[in-house]
């Protein structure tokens, strides 16, 4: 709630507000930028292993089974992505090593977009009106 600014002669406190403009602009540009972020692939590594052979073979196609999880999750919310799973099983070491890379693209028009919708939504200060319900007996007649 409170930023620190640290200039050559003095520090100085200010406190902030989460309803102030600038704020409101930062919040409303992260959630349109976030809805057109686009996941264009995930890169999924993984090495596993435990001195058991057996052991090791069990426990790798868990790791495997819970990531394909997951990937498979995200491919049902983002269909134009693409991904890859590499799993090596090490028979006769422990490790336990992941490994993750991704691809994520915005255009440019979405940006510039964002930044514009973001700026409107802010400076537009329009608060939902309280509506005042009527009262059942007196202002509604039933017919009969």
């Amino acid at each position: 709630k409170n930023i620190l600014l640290i200039q050559k002669k003095k520090n100085q406190e200010i406190n902030v507000k989460f309803g102030e403009k600038q704020l409101r602009f930062l919040a409303f540009f992260k959630n349109e930028v976030g809805n057109k972020l686009k996941l264009r692939k995930i890169n999924v590594y993984s090495k596993v292993g435990t001195t058991n052979p057996f052991a090791s073979s069990i426990f790798s196609s868990i790791v495997a089974n819970g990531f394909l999880i997951f990937l498979t999750r995200i491919k049902t919310l983002q269909p134009s992505s693409s991904f890859l799973f590499r799993n090596k099983t090490v028979y006769n070491d422990n490790k336990l090593a992941f490994a993750v890379s991704s691809r994520v693209a915005i255009s440019c028009f979405d940006l510039l977009f964002s930044f514009l919708v973001s700026i409107l939504r802010s400076k537009k200060d329009v608060l939902v009106p309280k509506v005042k319900i009527p009262n059942k007996k007196s202002n509604f007649k039933q017919n009969i």
